[in-house]
């Protein structure tokens, strides 16, 4: 498990830069993605939850942390822009919606459909993806993105919805 992963148990608790933020959440969604790729099981599971491993991460509150990409949701939840980036980074991918081609955000799709994390995660990837497409509406290019961010996610859970999936409910408000 790389080292920084250890930062995403804190970065949920402070105010950092775009560039950190951007370099940290593309660094453990990348890990993320490849490990899973490779491997069997839970990307995270077998390497955060035992003391008496020296890969134990613990968050700011003392308690063992289980979920680095939970951090990074957390704290993309309280920048917009490094969220904004972060989901509208990367591929696109297509998703069919009632027969249609509808293309969408790899990462978006990953985090709100494709990843098989802790239910404990979904409440942060809510925030993030709230902080990615409401809070810079504006008549400039991250209201665009806000819109189409927003217009991709409820493609995303309809379809979801549609096929029997369901919002998870740390995601709902």
């Amino acid at each position: 498990m790389p080292k920084w992963t250890r930062h995403s148990a804190t970065v949920g608790a402070g105010d950092f830069s775009l560039a950190f933020l951007g370099r940290l959440s593309e660094g453990v969604y990348d890990y993320e993605r490849e490990y899973a790729q490779n491997h069997r099981g839970d990307v995270w599971g077998l390497r955060s939850g035992d003391p008496s491993t020296r890969f134990v991460v613990y968050g700011a509150d003392g308690q063992i942390f289980r979920d680095p990409m939970a951090g990074i949701m957390s704290a993309l939840g309280k920048s917009p822009a490094a969220a904004q980036n972060f989901f509208s980074g990367g591929d696109h991918v297509t998703i069919k919606v009632d027969g249609a081609d509808v293309e969408v955000w790899e990462r978006l799709s990953y985090m709100l459909v494709g990843r098989d994390g802790p239910a404990t995660s979904d409440a942060a990837i809510g925030s993030a993806v709230e902080s990615a497409t409401t809070r810079l509406r504006n008549k400039n290019g991250t209201g665009r993105i806000s819109a189409e961010l927003a217009a991709q996610t409820f493609a995303l859970v309809g379809q979801e919805t549609h096929s029997g999936g369901g919002l998870p409910d740390g995601m709902r408000r």
